[in-house]
């Protein structure tokens, strides 16, 4: 594993995973959210594995990041499963996909985040008898690898199902069709008055 410099930064970077455009999606808010994790993931790894974690907020540093993911987490898996709904709806996408990309959402839940949010507790506990990073650092790679296949290509761990699926489907969108699904997405949205 690389460690690379923030463009205009002296900050060091482990990247568990690198964005490509290749990701990219005609949805933005999409593209937003995964760009975010990937910085999320491959921050919090870097600063538990160059120990940036100043003692004594060990416990509190570790609760915010696992309580923000959580949350990130359930509000990006529930936007896609909308935008999903609306390209079966409205699209004629395949209603077996957004089946199995719930499917693929709670067990991540259940097996993954479920596992760190765990060693997190176990830390809480036991801090003073295990290192952070042989503790979690493992935990946050499953993490991210999950991400990076279920966001690129599929594969066994997540199910074998992807972005990728509904991703290649918007991108072969006319620019009317695009229109169209955007304003469905934004139509579909809970905006304040």
């Amino acid at each position: 594993m690389a460690v690379y410099q923030m463009p205009g930064s002296t900050e060091e970077l482990f990247k568990l995973i690198e964005w490509k455009s290749e990701y990219d999606c005609a949805v933005r808010t999409l593209n937003c959210q995964h760009k975010d994790t990937a910085i999320f993931l491959n921050k919090w790894f870097t600063d538990i594995k160059l120990q940036r974690i100043k003692q004594g907020r060990v416990a509190t540093y570790l609760d915010d990041k696992i309580q923000y993911f959580e949350h990130f987490c359930s509000q990006h898996f529930a936007f896609e499963e909308d935008v999903i709904t609306i390209l079966c709806t409205r699209f004629k996408f395949n209603p077996e996909h957004y089946e199995k990309h719930i499917a693929c959402h709670k067990n991540f839940y259940s097996s993954l985040l479920k596992v760190l949010a765990e060693q997190i507790s176990y830390f809480k506990k036991h801090g003073d008898t295990t290192t952070i990073e042989d503790l979690i650092g493992d935990s946050l790679k499953d993490i991210s690898r999950w991400w990076f296949y279920h966001i690129t290509t599929g594969e066994r761990r997540t199910g074998g199902v992807s972005d990728n699926e509904y991703r290649s489907y918007i991108n072969s969108f006319s620019p009317h069709q695009k229109i169209d699904l955007l304003n469905e997405i934004v139509s579909k949205s809970h905006l304040p008055d």
